[in-house]
C-alpha cells in the first residue's frame, strides 16, 4: 500500500517505497488527495463539492477539467485504482490502496489505544503547507486542525492518567504537558494541567504552568487568568512556600570543600590547569550516582551528530551545523539539567558504539537522532528522541524548511523537543523561540560552514578562514553568527583588535539575544582592552540566555582565576565540568 501521512508536514510513499516528492510539492493536488482520505464523512465525495473547495476562480467546465488533470495526476503517482468514482459525480480515495495516518489515528483513539494514536500524531494536519486561492478549503483546514488537536489532546491525557495509574510520575507529567500544550488557549485544560501536577507531588511545576499561561494572556490578550484559576495557584502557591527548598546539587564535604579552596588560593595564580584539574577531581567525586530518567529529576539531553544523507562534503558540511545549531537552541533552555556540548558528541560521528553505551558515557537521559537532506533550495531534517536507557524511541518527526531558513527550522526543532521531553519553558524563552528567525543566503551559510567546521593549524588556514568570513558577511549583512565567527577569528592570532570590536558590535546589533555573541564580545574585551569588568559582564549576559552552555561557563572560570577570585572561579568551572562531564576542554 501507498502511505499519505498528513498528520504534521506532508508525506506521501509510494508502494515501492519511494518518496513521491513531485506530487508533495505540488500543494494544490496534495491538498486534494488529504482530503480525499480526511474528510468528514468518510467515504465518496461530490465533484461540485471539490471543484468549489479548490478552483471557485474557474468557470464550471474549467474547474471540472482541472479536477480531472488532478485526478489522472493521482492515479498515475499512486495506481489507477487509488481513486475510485461512482457515477460522474462522485470520487473516492481507495482505503486499500491508499494508507492514511488521519482515520488510523482516529481508529486507535476510537478502540482506547492512545499510545498508537499519539505515536501517529507527528503535528497540526498538512502543517506547513499553503493553498493559495482556496479559501473554502482553508477553513476546512483550520476546522479540522482544531478538531484533530483536540482528540490528541484527549489521548494524551488518557495516557497521562494511564502514567499515573502506574506510578511513572515522570511520564505522567510529560503527557498532561502535552496535552495542554496541544490546546494552549482553554483555560480548563490549563487548570486540569495544574491540578494534575500538583496530584503528582510536583507543585513547582503546577506554578510554573499557571506563570505561562498567565503570561501569555497578559502578553497576547491583555487579560489575566479567571478568578478560579488565580484561587487554584494561590492555593498551590502557598503549600509550595511550606516545603524546604531543594538544592540540585549536593554540597561538596565541608573539609574536602575548604582544602580544596586553600589549594586554589595558594597555587591558583601559577597555572590554570590547577583549577581545572581540582574543579573536575571535586566534581566526579561529589557526584552521586543516578539511573537515567529518575523520577522528579530534570531531563539530561545529547544531541547525536546529525547524520548526512546525501555523502557528499557539502551536506557534511550542513549536518555537522545542523548538530551545533540545535544544541545551541536547546542550551538556551533552562528546563533541562543538561545539554551536553559538541565537542563531547562530535567524537560519536559513525560510531558503532550502541544508544544505551553512549547515553551511559554521556551521563543523559534522551538522546536525539537526527538525518537531514539537502534537496535544491529545500532542507528536511528527521528528529528522534531515544529514551538512553531503553533505547525506546519515544518521538519521531519530520520538518522541512529553505535552507535559507535553517535558524527557523532549528529553533522550531529545539520548540518541539522541548515539549516532547515535558520541559517548561520561561515565559522569557516562550518568547525567545517564537521570535520570527532571520533569512540566511545559502552561499553565505556554506561559506561559514567551510570556515567553522575545522579548526586551523597554520597562519595561511586561519587568513583562509577569515576570508571565507569576509565573503559570508558581504553576501549576507544580516547574518549575525558569522559576524561573530569573524571577531574570534580576526582577534585570535591575527590581532585584528579593531575588526574584530566592529563586527562583534554588528553582531549584537543584529541579534542581542545571540549567546555566542556575549561570549565573543567578552574575549575581544579582555584581548583588546584587558577590560575584565566588561567582559564579565557580557559572559553573564551569555549565560542569562544559554544558562546551560558549559563553554561559557568555562570562559567566565578562566577569567575569576585571572583576577585571583578562586572561589568563585572553581564554582564556575565546576558548573562547566557538571553541565558536560566528557568534554575534553574542561
Amino acid at each position: 500500500m501507498a502511505e499519505l501521512r498528513i498528520l504534521g508536514p506532508p508525506q506521501l510513499v509510494a508502494s515501492d517505497g519511494q518518496t513521491v516528492e513531485a506530487l508533495a510539492r505540488q500543494a494544490k493536488r496534495m491538498a486534494l488527495l488529504a482530503y480525499l482520505a480526511a474528510a468528514m464523512p468518510r467515504g465518496f465525495q461530490r465533484r461540485d463539492k471539490l471543484v468549489a473547495l479548490f478552483w471557485p476562480e474557474l468557470d464550471e467546465p474549467h474547474a471540472r477539467n482541472a479536477l480531472s488533470q488532478a485526478l489522472y495526476v493521482l492515479r498515475a503517482a499512486l495506481g489507477e485504482q487509488a481513486i475510485l468514482t461512482r457515477g460522474d459525480g462522485e470520487v473516492s480515495l481507495n482505503g486499500d490502496v491508499v494508507w492514511c495516518d488521519v482515520p488510523a489515528f482516529e481508529g486507535a483513539l476510537d478502540a482506547g489505544r492512545p499510545a498508537e494514536a499519539a505515536a501517529l500524531y507527528r503535528g497540526d494536519l498538512l502543517d506547513g503547507l499553503f493553498v493559495t486561492g482556496a479559501p473554502e478549503f482553508e477553513r476546512w483546514l483550520d476546522g479540522e486542525r482544531t478538531r484533530l488537536r483536540q482528540r490528541a489532546s484527549e489521548g494524551a491525557w488518557a495516557l497521562a492518567e494511564a502514567k499515573a495509574a502506574e506510578g511513572d510520575a515522570l511520564e505522567a507529567g510529560r503527557w498532561a504537558r502535552r496535552a495542554a500544550d496541544l490546546v494552549p488557549a482553554d483555560e480548563a485544560v490549563v487548570r486540569r494541567l495544574m491540578a494534575f501536577l500538583h496530584r503528582l507531588g510536583d507543585r513547582a511545576a503546577a506554578i510554573r504552568a499557571y506563570e505561562a499561561f498567565a503570561w501569555r494572556l497578559a502578553h497576547e490578550y491583555e487579560l489575566e487568568p479567571s478568578a478560579e484559576t488565580r484561587a487554584l495557584a494561590a492555593a498551590i502557591r502557598e503549600e509550595e512556600q511550606d516545603r524546604p527548598a531543594l538544592r540540585s546539587t549536593p554540597p561538596a564535604p565541608a573539609g574536602r570543600a575548604a582544602r580544596r579552596r586553600r589549594r586554589v588560593g595558594q597555587f591558583g595564580a601559577l597555572v590554570i590547569g590547577g583549577l581545572v584539574a581540582l574543579g573536575a577531581i571535586g566534581v566526579w567525586l561529589r557526584w552521586p550516582s543516578r539511573e537515567a530518567g529518575a523520577r522528579g529529576e530534570l531531563p539530561r539531553i545529547a544531541v547525536l551528530p546529525v547524520t548526512n544523507l546525501a555523502g557528499d562534503a557539502e551536506q557534511d558540511r550542513i549536518a555537522d551545523g545542523m548538530t551545533d545549531l540545535l544544541i545551541n537552541y536547546l542550551s538556551r533552555i533552562s528546563g533541562f539539567d543538561r545539554v551536553i556540548s559538541r565537542t563531547s558528541v562530535m567524537p560519536y560521528k559513525q560510531t558503532r558504539k550502541s544508544l544505551r553505551q553512549i547515553g551511559r558515557e554521556l551521563g543523559v537521559d534522551v538522546l536525539v537522532e537526527a538525518s537531514v537532506l539537502h534537496d535544491g533550495e529545500q532542507v528536511r531534517i528527521n528528529v528522534s528522541l531515544i529514551d538512553a536507557a531503553t533505547e525506546q524511541r519515544r518521538w519521531s518527526n519530520s520538518f522541512e524548511r529553505p535552507l535559507r531558513n535553517v535558524l527557523a527550522l532549528q529553533r522550531d526543532v529545539a520548540r518541539v523537543i522541548a515539549r516532547e521531553v515535558a520541559v517548561a519553558l520561561t515565559p522569557e524563552e516562550v518568547v525567545r523561540l517564537r521570535q520570527a528567525a532571520p533569512s540566511i543566503d545559502p552561499m553565505a551559510f556554506s561559506l561559514y560552514l567551510q570556515a567553522t567546521r575545522s579548526p586551523w593549524r597554520n597562519l595561511s588556514e586561519l587568513q583562509q578562514k577569515v576570508a571565507h568570513l569576509e565573503q559570508a558577511v558581504a553576501l549576507d549583512s544580516g547574518f549575525a553568527a558569522a559576524y561573530v565567527a569573524l571577531a574570534i577569528h580576526s582577534a585570535v592570532d591575527l590581532t585584528d583588535y579593531a575588526r574584530a570590536e566592529e563586527v562583534v558590535q554588528r553582531a549584537l546589533a543584529l541579534d542581542p539575544y545571540l549567546p555566542s555573541a556575549h561570549v565573543a564580545h567578552a574575549l575581544v574585551r579582555q584581548w583588546a582592552h584587558s577590560d575584565w569588568a566588561g567582559a564579565a559582564a557580557a559572559l553573564r549576559r551569555a549565560l542569562e540566555l544559554a544558562p546551560l552552555d558549559a563553554g561559557s561557563h568555562h570562559e567566565l572560570a578562566m577569567l575569576l582565576m585571572r583576577l585571583g577570585r578562586f572561589d568563585e572561579a572553581l564554582a564556575a568551572e565546576e558548573r562547566a565540568l557538571y553541565l558536560d562531564p566528557p568534554s575534553s576542554h574542561y
